[in-house]
């Protein structure tokens, strides 16, 4: 899942489709992440980074069912708090093992400069 125009400050939502190409219906559940922020703390351009978990995400549904050869979307919310680079994945279980979906990107600063010419 690539982050496309995510903005410090502002909630962003990125969904994922997951499709069911087994013989029959499956149950997956138990969805979380393990997303961290690479954050540019410098003031002074020189790349000055710590990193930062991204607690304040929500995936939804955190349990569903898919039928045979048919897709389900889960929607992933979270508001960035730094600009930098986010790095992690979304995990789901399904039966004795996981889905591990990757999810990167780049988070900027809103552009206050509100006349641009």
């Amino acid at each position: 899942i690539q982050l496309r125009g995510a903005v410090v400050g502002q909630e962003y939502t990125a969904t994922a489709k997951i499709v069911n190409k087994s013989d029959s219906t499956i149950e997956l559940g138990d969805v979380s992440s393990e997303l961290n922020a690479w954050a540019d703390t410098s003031t002074t351009g020189r790349r000055a980074y710590a990193q930062f978990p991204i607690d304040n995400i929500s995936i939804e549904p955190s349990s569903f069912s898919v039928e045979k050869d048919q897709g389900h979307e889960i929607t992933i919310k979270f508001t960035p708090t730094h600009k930098g680079q986010i790095n992690g994945k979304i995990r789901i279980k399904y039966n004795k093992t996981e889905i591990w979906l990757q999810m990167f990107g780049l988070v900027r600063e809103e552009n206050k400069d509100e006349t641009r010419k």
